[in-house]
């Protein structure tokens, strides 16, 4: 029996394939993304949501459409994070300072043919 290692971004990588057929955006939480990509800091996520925000501002691309604020609950209490559609998702990740291995792996991934 071979084990297969999980990669969360397979699912982000060809969502978009899908998303034409289907009609529906693959959505993604920023704290998840976050988890998935072992971020410490916020700083790091946050700043790479903000350059992709720009990025889809200069290119005219609705926001609205790809990047959903909400508000989730947990043990805490309620916090503010986004919903992003499979482009916010690969914008963000490409616009990560790359820390760690696992955010270098995710950039490369969106890029190997």
């Amino acid at each position: 029996m071979t084990l297969v290692e999980y990669n969360p971004f397979e699912e982000i990588r060809f969502s978009e394939q899908f998303e034409e057929i289907l009609g529906e955006q693959c959505w993604l939480y920023i704290s998840d993304l976050k988890r998935h990509l072992d971020c410490e800091s916020d700083d790091i996520i946050q700043n790479a949501f903000a350059r992709a925000l720009r990025t889809m501002l200069i290119l005219n691309i609705p926001v609205r459409h790809h990047m959903k604020e909400i508000y989730r609950t947990e043990e805490e209490g309620v916090f503010i994070d986004y919903r992003l559609s499979s482009l916010a998702t690969y914008l963000t990740i490409i616009n990560a300072e790359p820390v760690n291995p696992i955010i270098a792996r995710a950039q490369l991934y969106f890029v190997e043919p």
